[in-house]
């Protein structure tokens, strides 16, 4: 998916996060709509509404965006298809009517330190996809012959500032910062369309880019 020129990405990734869990247990392949939270938060988060860019620059974390597949439901994209004009609307927002589809009943938080590598392999493993937070600057990318584009900020102690979901590790990943030893990567997929990157994914190395925010969700 394709989070265009809003700032939504914590919204595309918790959402891929519920999409994946329902494709896991269910086998059956879901669209949620990421337009439907962007309107449909809790106005007690008075700052996603405070300015006329808002809800398309506020910005958030997965656990507002789950707090509308809680309260609300998850909604179908072809009921509120997302449009970035329309999340510009400068204190007009309204939610829609569309009827849920999955209920969200349980955020997760596995862990806020992305060096516990163990913890977050075994909510993979167990639960599928997870939401990741972590710094990005573009020169902490790298494209490789072999493994495409890999990303890695390292040494890193600025904040997290983009949200993805974590689908996968390969402990075999070089890391390409030169002060940064050893291999392994996560398996991120991002909300930037499928030109950007290995087709809309990449490698994220382990212990660099502050990443925390590790998180599943359960559903009914």
């Amino acid at each position: 998916k394709d989070q265009s020129d809003c700032g939504n990405c914590w919204i595309f990734g918790t959402t891929s996060v519920l999409e994946s869990a329902v494709l896991i247990n269910e086998g059956a392949e879901y669209n949620f709509s990421e337009q439907s939270v962007a309107l449909c938060v809790d106005r007690s988060w008075t700052y996603l509404y405070d300015h006329s860019t808002d809800p398309c620059g506020a910005g958030g974390n997965s656990f507002i965006a789950s707090e509308v597949f809680i309260k609300k439901g998850s909604v179908l994209e072809s009921c509120n298809p997302y449009n970035t004009t329309a999340l510009n609307c400068d204190g007009s927002c309204v939610c829609d009517d569309c009827a849920s589809v999955k209920r969200v009943d349980g955020y997760r938080l596995v862990t806020n330190d992305g060096l516990d590598l163990d913890a977050i392999k075994t909510a993979v493993y167990d639960h599928g996809p997870v939401t990741m937070s972590f710094y990005y600057d573009e020169g902490g990318i790298c494209e490789d012959l072999t493994w495409g584009t890999i990303y890695d900020y390292y040494p890193c102690t600025e904040s997290a500032n983009h949200l993805v979901s974590i689908i996968g590790w390969n402990d075999s990943v070089p890391h390409q910062a030169p002060e940064h030893e050893g291999t392994g990567a996560w398996i991120v997929k991002n909300s930037w369309g499928t030109g950007w990157g290995n087709s809309g994914y990449f490698y994220l190395s382990y212990n660099s880019s502050s990443v925390t925010e590790i998180a599943y969700l359960e559903y009914k």
